[in-house]
């Protein structure tokens, strides 16, 4: 085997070109997706007060 490998270097040379060139071709058409499919959580705060104004309510829950 190591014999056949040694006396054709031109033929070693095209097949593994092949296999790489498949290989990319091949890649193509996997499916491949950054974010997966998932559900992101969420998380909700609900704050009221009678005597304040939104952005009033807003300023003192930030701060």
């Amino acid at each position: 085997m190591i014999k056949f490998l040694i006396s054709r270097p031109i033929a070693v040379l095209m097949t593994a070109l092949g296999v790489i060139i498949l290989g990319f071709y091949a890649s193509t058409f996997i499916p491949v997706s950054l974010m997966p499919d998932i559900d992101v959580p969420e998380i909700t705060v609900q704050v009221s007060d009678e005597n304040m104004s939104a952005r009033e309510l807003e300023n003192s829950v930030v701060k």
